[in-house]
């Protein structure tokens, strides 16, 4: 009787440690661990964090700034990923700088570049900061804390067959996540703001009984519809001729833009020079410290369909294409 009821411990036994047999190997060969609520590859969460001094949208790009302490990590490089819900690691160019023994690294050089919003897909994603020994290749990942002044940020893709996506951006479980998913653009937000220059009290430059504010608010009436029929949603800074709009007030023209979530704004001006009264040509205004390649086309294409030229204004020139100043 005893051995009967040992050979059925026994079995007992070997099937349990069977199934557990089974259960880690199935871990091991799949290597998937839920991590902070996405599915992921299992990796190596490092205690060592990482700190983001800033982040911050510009456009339709997300820049990041951070440090990282390498003291004891003389041997090891270093890579921003995100990871998504279906564990695809997404490598993210950065730019470092080693100062002692704090890695500084940053998504871009100019203020309008870094990870593309535009072209992210609708999922879930986790920002690392990725370390691999340059020795034994192997890899542990530091999660990003927020050590900014930033707090959640959101953006909505630029409208495309009517159809938009909304990107939460902000810091949770030690880390940064973005989070994108198919949403309706709220009536309040829109892709482009056109700015038409002065208006009311300012005419801007005066010749010939025409004034600057004239034809600048037409101007932005004819680029609105044909920016609209393109599917895109646009909100111009002046809905009569004659009305004054402040520049840094409630409802400033340089307000605007970012009360509705604006990827883009342009604003019209018709310059006059009191000293050449010959010069003519086009200006293409920028910020400082930001790529000039969409500058560039608009200079480009409006200088082939008007068979016009560029200004031979020199004053804060960048480039033969734009005029850079601080705004």
């Amino acid at each position: 009787m005893k051995n009967k009821i040992l050979i059925s411990v026994i079995i007992v036994l070997s099937l349990v440690l069977t199934a557990l047999l089974l259960f880690f190997s199935f871990k091991i060969v799949n290597g998937y661990t839920k991590i902070n609520g996405i599915f992921s590859k299992s990796i190596n969460i490092s205690n060592e964090k990482a700190f983001v001094t800033k982040y911050a949208i510009y456009g339709t790009h997300l820049n990041i700034e951070g440090s990282f302490n390498i003291a004891n990590n003389e041997n090891s490089s270093f890579k921003l990923v995100m990871i998504n819900e279906n564990s695809d690691e997404i490598n993210i160019p950065i730019f470092t700088n080693i100062q002692k023994n704090l890695l500084e690294f940053y998504t871009s050089k100019t203020i309008n570049q870094g990870i593309y919003l535009e072209g992210l897909q609708n999922s879930n994603f986790l920002f690392y900061l990725k370390e691999t020994d340059n020795v034994s290749g192997l890899s542990k990942y530091h999660g990003l804390v927020n050590k900014s002044k930033f707090g959640d940020l959101e953006y909505y893709t630029i409208t495309k067959h009517n159809s938009n996506s909304k990107i939460d951006i902000g810091f949770n479980n030690n880390t940064l996540y973005l989070n994108s998913k198919k949403s309706i653009l709220p009536d309040n937000y829109y892709d482009i703001v056109i700015d038409q220059g002065h208006g009311g009290k300012s005419t801007g430059a005066i010749s010939h009984g025409y004034t600057e504010s004239l034809i600048t608010y037409e101007y932005g009436i004819k680029l609105k519809e044909s920016l609209e029929k393109l599917g895109l949603k646009v909100l111009i800074t002046r809905d009569d001729i004659n009305e004054t709009v402040g520049d840094y007030n409630e409802n400033g023209r340089a307000v605007i833009p970012n009360l509705v979530k604006a990827k883009y704004c342009l604003s019209i001006h018709i310059n006059s020079s009191p000293i050449n009264s010959k010069a003519s040509g086009v200006e293409i205004y920028c910020p400082n410290h930001a790529d000039i390649t969409f500058g560039k086309a608009l200079a480009d294409n409006i200088i082939e369909i008007a068979g016009t030229n560029t200004s031979p204004n020199n004053v804060g020139r960048y480039s033969r294409w734009s005029l850079c100043s601080d705004f």
